[in-house]
């Protein structure tokens, strides 16, 4: 688990952090200066609710903590944390700091404003001061109060990420006389970590850019895809072969993240403990010729795209777009998918990204930069040529 104390100030701090029986999971802190609109706190708040326990960000991910502070805070300054076992990923946007003491060889690392791509890992402790000012001295006199979920006012928050699990202790030697035991297998094999299959940003640019040892899978012309008027496949909770999240299911079927109380599809309540459940649809992305694709599974977008070979069940859907210009590259954008997240990637762009957000001025991506996509965002990637995401209820 992760113990957190915290003492009173004037910064807003709302965690969801994981509970005691649940190391393995992400968590998440996040801390608002004063005078934050009370807008800005509500989405804050409804967007770690989502992502609580779900692990929805990789906290592995160096480009999850900018993509999730940058979704989150929008414009705002704040400090967000990212924990799960003894990992931490911080962000930090205009004053305060966060410090971090670790195991390894590192020691103590500080993060300040503009801080947004570590993964901190064999973490001790974690300190967030809401001000330059060094840590505050523990003289006795300071109260400091426990949290793990909740929002209270700080101006400093201390917190010990998950122990290492103890050693076993080691066993007596076997008894001379044979048993069924003995033909087991080792105690000391290990078995080695499933490899990732997830393409990174440079892999894909990678085949964009040079030939690739075998043809890259081709979508079929623009000229033969369905027409606008037809509507997308119906998003189904039924069981696939592909990558699992922890999810709260209703008597009818339908997986929802596990904070929520009631279905968003059929309404009804909620009652039962969450379980890592084959992850269902998370929306759907319209294309501003017409075509609705169900974000089942990662897309890659751009008027000539490709994708490396060996993704596995995750592998990218392919989708081609004109642009008769040429102001769209080739693999312009890939929109992938994280626990109950959809994040967009610009892929190295030629002529960038732009993304049109409600209730925002429109925002250019830097080449290779990623960003977690709300419902109602708009995506233009140029000629004409436009993605609208609508997330699932």
């Amino acid at each position: 688990m992760t113990a957190a104390r915290y003492r009173s100030g004037d910064w807003t701090l709302l965690a969801q952090l994981p509970p005691a029986d649940a190391d393995a999971d992400a968590g998440a802190v996040v801390l608002l200066p004063p005078g934050t609109p009370a807008e800005t706190i509500d989405r804050v708040w409804d967007a770690l609710a989502v992502d609580s326990g779900t692990g929805g960000l990789p906290v592995g991910d160096p480009t999850s903590i900018g993509a999730f502070a940058g979704a989150v805070l929008g414009a705002a300054d704040g400090i967000v944390l990212r924990v799960a076992g003894r990992t931490v990923t911080p962000a930090v946007r205009g004053a305060g700091s966060v410090t971090v003491l670790t195991d390894g060889g590192d020691g103590e690392r500080r993060f300040v404003d503009g801080d947004d791509s570590a993964v901190v890992a064999d973490v001790r402790s974690v300190t967030v001061l809401t001000g330059p000012l060094a840590p505050r001295a523990d003289d006795g006199a300071a109260v400091w109060l426990p949290l793990r979920a909740g929002i209270v006012t700080a101006a400093e928050l201390r917190f010990a990420p998950a122990p290492a699990p103890a050693q076993a202790p080691a066993q007596p030697p076997a008894p001379a006389t044979p048993s069924v035991d003995a033909a087991a297998e080792p105690a000391s094999a290990v078995i080695p970590p499933a490899p990732s299959n997830a393409p990174t940003i440079g892999a894909v640019r990678a085949a964009d850019e040079q030939p690739a040892a075998e043809p890259p899978i081709s979508e079929q012309p623009a000229t033969a895809l369905p027409a606008a008027e037809q509507p997308a496949e119906q998003p189904t909770d039924r069981p696939t072969t592909g990558p699992l999240v922890l999810a709260r299911v209703c008597p009818e079927g339908h997986a929802n993240p596990p904070a929520t109380r009631d279905c968003g599809r059929c309404g009804r309540a909620l009652t039962g403990d969450p379980r890592r459940v084959p992850r269902p649809s998370l929306g759907t992305l319209t294309v501003s010729d017409g075509r609705r694709l169900e974000l089942d599974r990662p897309l890659v977008v751009g008027r000539q795209p490709a994708v490396t070979r060996g993704a596995g069940a995750d592998m990218p859907r392919i989708v081609t777009v004109p642009s008769p210009h040429g102001d769209i590259s080739r693999s312009h954008v890939r929109v992938r998918l994280d626990g109950w997240h959809v994040l967009l990637d610009d892929l190295e762009s030629t002529n960038g990204t732009l993304l049109r957000r409600p209730g925002q001025p429109p925002r250019r991506l830097g080449r290779g930069e990623s960003t977690m996509l709300l419902d109602g965002d708009a995506i233009d990637l140029g000629d004409g040529i436009g993605l609208t995401f609508e997330a699932r209820p």
